[in-house]
């Protein structure tokens, strides 16, 4: 964790300095030379923050093992409680500090006015909260304005338990339940220990999401000095912005893998495919998650049974597709994937485990939630009618 943390550090500054320059204003050379460093520091930060997926595949069994050394019987809800820290991510920091404004307001504390000015310096710390791997986005002063608008619908006592919720002392929580069960200090460390890997996740995605708008600042000024449509270089790595780059050569490369590219990583390096070769090698690994049967497994993430109609969200470019009391399957979820969870009855994804993402958000919300199937978005098709036995871990095709 230190050695991620001083990696962290140096993202962090690389952020302040060019968040104060005028990149509007920049060259081709030094649009090059921002990347290659922005490329180097990320990569650097990317593998001291691993880790936590090292522990994917297995990590919940690891985990129950674990407990049944020393003979102990815990709830799904017991165990997620050891994975909460008093630790906040950016989501949740944002979210406190929104909520304590609209108290404030509905208290009388502010007027509008003031918490509008407040709002500057929120927006300055949280612009980029609804960034992802996708897409990037800056929220301005007005834009949450907008929401404190929404939260002050919301009466003075539900502000306060939401408030409460939030800065709720789990290392109390984490007492009780040890002082309950006797569980021994070493049984402890193993939680702290699974709880700090969903703390890198978090620290790791906001880092993401600041380093993704700096790619995404630095890619608009090379789509406004060639002329280009900046989706268009989505397939074009950062690497390929050289000094000498021309419109030419970024076009070319469009061309060739504007319908598919496909990355295979060697020890050797990284090699990229595309055109009939690209398409080639991706319909051989589409070939190996075929699978003909009606039943598909996980891991119950939290407990339930629902029938319902499959929605496959694979980015937010899916999210508006998604209708309320659907079944939301994904390849795993992501803090922009809450305002779907809300609206779903049942949550199915590819990847994670009990301290999934989708796993802990599935357990404040109290919908069926199976994590870890592998095949499902390869296997659910949208408008499938599937049952959700979240007690077992199966999903089950209906028609």
């Amino acid at each position: 964790m230190s050695k991620c943390k001083e990696k962290s550090i140096e993202l962090d500054k690389f952020y302040t300095k060019f968040l104060k320059k005028e990149v509007s204003k920049f060259n081709i050379p030094q649009i090059a030379k921002a990347l290659h460093e922005l490329e180097k520091l990320n990569y650097n930060y990317w593998v001291t923050a691993y880790l936590c997926d090292a522990f994917d595949p297995n990590g919940d069994d690891m985990l129950k093992e674990e407990i049944k050394k020393y003979n102990l019987t815990l709830s799904k809800e017991e165990i997620a409680a050891f994975m909460r820290t008093n630790w906040l991510n950016y989501m949740q920091e944002e979210r406190l500090a929104m909520l304590k404004l609209a108290l404030n307001v509905k208290q009388k504390k502010l007027s509008l006015g003031e918490a509008r000015k407040q709002l500057e310096k929120h927006a300055e710390a949280y612009f980029y909260i609804d960034n992802s791997w996708e897409s990037t986005t800056v929220l301005t002063a007005d834009n949450f304005m907008k929401r404190l608008e929404e939260t002050l619908i919301t009466n003075a006592e539900e502000l306060k338990e939401h408030i409460k919720d939030i800065e709720t002392n789990r290392e109390k929580e984490h007492k009780k339940l040890q002082k309950k069960y006797s569980i021994p200090e070493s049984l402890m460390n193993v939680f702290y220990f699974f709880s700090q890997l969903l703390k890198l996740r978090d620290l790791r995605k906001g880092q993401t999401l600041m380093t993704n708008y700096l790619y995404d600042l630095f890619f608009l000024r090379v789509a406004e000095i060639f002329s280009l449509n900046f989706e268009d270089l989505r397939v074009i790595l950062a690497e390929e912005i050289t000094k000498d780059v021309t419109a030419e050569d970024i076009k070319k490369k469009i061309n060739a893998r504007k319908q598919i590219i496909v990355e295979a990583v060697w020890n050797k390096g990284i090699i990229h495919y595309s055109g009939k070769e690209g398409i080639k090698i991706y319909d051989e690994i589409n070939k190996t998650f075929i699978y003909k049967g009606d039943i598909i497994k996980g891991t119950p993430a939290f407990t339930g049974k629902v029938k319902g109609l499959i929605r496959v969200i694979m980015g937010e470019a899916h999210f508006s597709k998604f209708n309320a009391g659907e079944i939301l399957v994904a390849s795993m979820t992501r803090p922009e994937y809450v305002p779907l969870m809300k609206k779903a009855i049942a949550i199915i994804t590819d990847e994670g485990g009990i301290t999934s993402h989708a796993a802990i958000i599935s357990r404040e919300l109290g919908i069926p939630c199976i994590v870890g199937t592998k095949i499902a978005t390869k296997v659910l098709k949208d408008g499938d009618v599937v049952e959700v036995n979240a007690n077992h871990g199966v999903v089950r095709k209906v028609m």
